[in-house]
């Protein structure tokens, strides 16, 4: 406003426009899908019991990972940390996996996804994280939410 009414107006928009525009990404990242695996935002997190065996389930993640083109490492006997390429649109991140022994359901396994981005500062990966969180958990055999009547 100090060199031109137009001007001063235009900037106030435009900033306005964007601040709108982070609060509906924020407001969007907190929203949870009630029918979804995973949690949404960058930290996606999530987790499926399985009556499979450790190995098939290893074998089918296995597929989600080679087509995100991730790099694997394993952790433990039981955890694999996942870590997926960069591009010019998207910021790398890392994917740990999880496949312990059920205490509470014997018989069955809890597989356990957790993404986070390289950078902590980081408030969106535009569903990248949620969206191989989603695929991993779904080519788990036999998975069921924690919950699920048939787990009982």
């Amino acid at each position: 406003f100090l060199t031109n009414e137009r001007s001063g107006w235009a900037v106030t928009i435009g900033v306005g426009v964007i601040a709108l525009g982070v609060l509906g990404v924020s407001w969007r990242m907190d929203r949870t899908d009630s029918d979804g695996l995973v949690t949404t935002g960058p930290w996606s997190y999530g987790q499926v019991y399985s009556g499979s065996q450790r190995q098939d389930i290893w074998n089918s993640m296995g597929k989600v990972i080679v087509r995100n083109q991730m790099g694997f490492k394993r952790i433990t006997a039981s955890t694999a940390l996942c870590e997926r390429p960069g591009s010019f649109l998207f910021r790398k991140g890392v994917h740990l996996i999880d496949v312990q022994d059920s205490h509470d359901h014997p018989g069955w396994f809890v597989v356990t996804v957790f993404a986070s981005p390289d950078l902590p500062t980081t408030i969106t990966d535009f569903g990248r994280g949620a969206g191989i969180n989603s695929a991993l958990l779904a080519a788990v055999p036999g998975h069921v939410k924690p919950g699920d009547p048939a787990l009982e």
